[in-house]
């Protein structure tokens, strides 16, 4: 019935429109980005919804369908986004199409070496450093919603999430593993079982870099790593004199890197060895750029950012950052948070994490599409509910607007109240 092979899909699409089903997802609209630039036509279906991934679809003047779209041509080939894997609302597109899962896609879609970025926290960080310090031909899909592609790529760099074991479907050559915590508690069960999940990967690739101060990181059987880090027993073993990181060890280098924080510099180690041992050029003047949504500045007076931390380490991790850059200044935060089973898994974490601002507000939940049947209740939350362009930032203060769903739309629109006071 379909002209496709599953087998080799890069080299025989041809002209087939391509349909991503959830395209404004952070994954997904960055994958479109992808297709675009390898020229295929391109259309999505999502939510009416505002989603800030969908601001470079728009540029692109990729066409974003509603759900209730029913127009579809089923000749043509459709990706579903892995929070709709199983949903009815896919049910006919699975009967009449040919279709992929965004994973499955990936994973066929380039035959050059793939390079997976994983981790429970910082894989986007970790994928836009690597990717703007390599001096190669690459393609990528990075987690804020970037993405690249190039015909003749000599690497795909791709994160690569533990939630529902997808990074298990990749065919990678290599991998870097920031960190390992628990999260995704409505998959994950306990620690060891994210602990098992990434020994799984790990017994499957020729090369891993693992951040070696890592605990959980420690505790994976590795004959094929190299672990990266502060402590003395690592492979190779970091230092940092403003603005140099040094490495030492098994690999001798001071690279210039701009920022002083701890994790940034473990995540910019990290690829850097990768490149290193895999023997690909580095850029001498690359861009230190943070991804978007990360520790970003909005607007200088009063002092706004966005950010998308949205677990209580990450928390706690763009809080020290906010409060080494500004330690005279309170620092509000208003948060939103992602998805109820992560509250009611980590509410005490939670807890704490918000105690350590002088104030907190807090926006509706955002939940996920996989939690679209659960009730919400907030009788539990004893914080302040955060009400939309209602409070004032004083001299002495900043706000961080900070979550995975749609606390960056609320940072906007609060900057724009205040400027137009």
């Amino acid at each position: 019935m379909h002209k496709y092979n599953k087998k080799n899909v890069y080299f025989i699409l041809g002209d087939v429109m391509i349909y991503l089903y959830g395209i404004k997802g952070s994954g997904m609209s960055a994958l479109a980005c992808l297709l675009d630039d390898l020229e295929y036509e391109v259309e999505g279906i999502d939510t009416e919804e505002y989603i800030a991934y969908q601001d470079e679809l728009i540029k692109r003047k990729i066409k974003i369908h509603p759900f209730s779209y029913d127009e579809f041509n089923y000749d043509n080939l459709f990706i579903i986004g892995n929070a709709f894997l199983g949903n009815e609302k896919i049910s006919m597109i699975e009967e009449k199409a040919l279709w992929y899962s965004y994973s499955g896609f990936l994973n066929l879609l380039f035959s050059c070496p793939k390079i997976g970025v994983s981790g429970t926290h910082g894989k986007t960080t970790t994928t836009t450093f690597l990717t703007n310090m390599i001096d190669d031909d690459i393609s990528y899909i990075i987690g804020d919603g970037t993405g690249y592609g190039l015909k003749k790529s000599n690497y795909f760099i791709l994160e690569a999430c533990e939630y529902k074991n997808t990074f298990l479907k990749y065919d990678l050559s290599s991998l870097i593993i920031t960190n390992i915590d628990y999260d995704h508690p409505d998959f994950f069960n306990s620690i060891d079982d994210v602990i098992d999940s990434f020994q799984r990967r790990v017994n499957n690739v020729n090369l891993v870099i693992l951040n070696g101060d890592c605990a959980n990181c420690r505790q994976l059987k590795v004959s094929n790593g190299c672990y990266v880090g502060f402590n003395d027993d690592n492979d190779v073993c970091l230092d940092y004199e403003f603005p140099y990181i040094i490495l030492s060890k098994e690999i001798d280098a001071k690279i210039y890197f701009p920022y002083s924080q701890k994790e940034l510099i473990i995540d910019y180690a990290l690829g850097y060895v990768l490149a290193y041992l895999m023997e690909i050029k580095v850029k001498t003047k690359p861009s230190y750029r943070l991804p978007k949504r990360r520790l970003q500045k909005i607007n200088d007076d009063p002092i706004v950012y966005t950010d998308y931390a949205h677990h209580p380490i990450e928390i706690k991790v763009s809080f020290n950052y906010f409060k080494n850059k500004y330690p005279d200044k309170k620092i509000i935060l208003v948060f939103e948070f992602h998805t109820i089973s992560r509250i009611e898994a980590f509410y005490n974490e939670f807890m704490d994490a918000f105690k350590l601002f002088d104030d907190v507000y807090l926006t509706d939940i955002f939940t996920s599409v996989r939690e679209e049947n659960r009730l919400q209740n907030n009788d539990f939350l004893l914080l302040k509910k955060y009400e939309i362009l209602k409070f004032e930032v004083k001299l002495d203060e900043i706000v961080i607007f900070m979550g995975a769903g749609k606390a960056d739309r609320y940072a906007y629109e609060y900057v724009s109240f205040i400027n137009t006071k």
